[in-house]
């Protein structure tokens, strides 16, 4: 959408776009300002799953944008999402709920890391936390445990039955 020619100037006028990226709120209603005086209408639909859940087309969406918009897309979503939020009529709003759960996936990395180090200064053993800290949110072990997963290059003992 930067510099001439626009690739949007190429786009079918009325064709639905579903940018998924991860993007300041703003900018989102920006681009949608933009796209709908070509014509073009915007889903603003950034995802959240990772590249497991993305191969599996398991994502999570969180959208915003036009009804009529929303028909044009709804093919795209069945094919990535597990579930699709629809959170409004205006874009924009997709971005502010994705923006709210990367601020709390950040803390969730901090305060695991944080858990983690104090548990080890105290003498506990990394696996023990691990392996409590998965079974205490209803996980299935320490594959699933935050700490697996937020630092996978950290090697944990394992448990041993």
């Amino acid at each position: 959408m930067r510099g001439s020619p626009s690739e949007a100037g190429s786009c079918s006028r009325g064709i639905g776009g579903d940018p998924s990226s991860t993007v300041a709120p703003e900018f989102a209603e920006s681009l949608a300002a933009r796209l709908e005086a070509m014509g073009i209408g915007m889903i603003d639909a950034p995802v959240s799953g990772g590249a497991a859940k993305a191969a599996s087309g398991q994502m999570t969406v969180m959208a915003a944008g036009a009804p009529h918009n929303f028909a044009k897309v709804e093919d795209v979503f069945k094919a990535i999402a597990q579930k699709v939020y629809r959170l409004g009529d205006a874009p924009g709003a997709g971005s502010k709920v994705k923006m709210i759960n990367q601020l709390l996936a950040g803390v969730h990395i901090a305060a695991a890391a944080e858990a983690m180090a104090m548990g080890i200064r105290s003498g506990a053993d990394p696996a023990d936390q691990m392996f409590l800290a998965a079974a205490a949110a209803g996980r299935g072990g320490e594959d699933d445990a935050a700490v697996v997963k937020n630092f996978p290059g950290i090697e944990l003992p394992r448990k041993k039955d």
